[in-house]
């Protein structure tokens, strides 16, 4: 998903950006594994479920 304005990812307590990406896979709502790119493709942190 990209996001358009800022919001907190689903399932995670970390707030992204407009233009920035998460791409991967939720469990009931919760992260599973999830990638997240900055706006300018630059990769950031892989997220858990925590």
């Amino acid at each position: 998903m990209t996001f358009k304005k800022a919001h907190r990812i689903p399932g995670t307590s970390r707030v992204a950006q407009p233009g920035d990406k998460v791409q991967g896979k939720w469990v009931d709502g919760e992260v599973n594994l999830v990638r997240w790119y900055h706006a300018d493709g630059s990769p950031s942190e892989t997220l858990t479920h925590e």
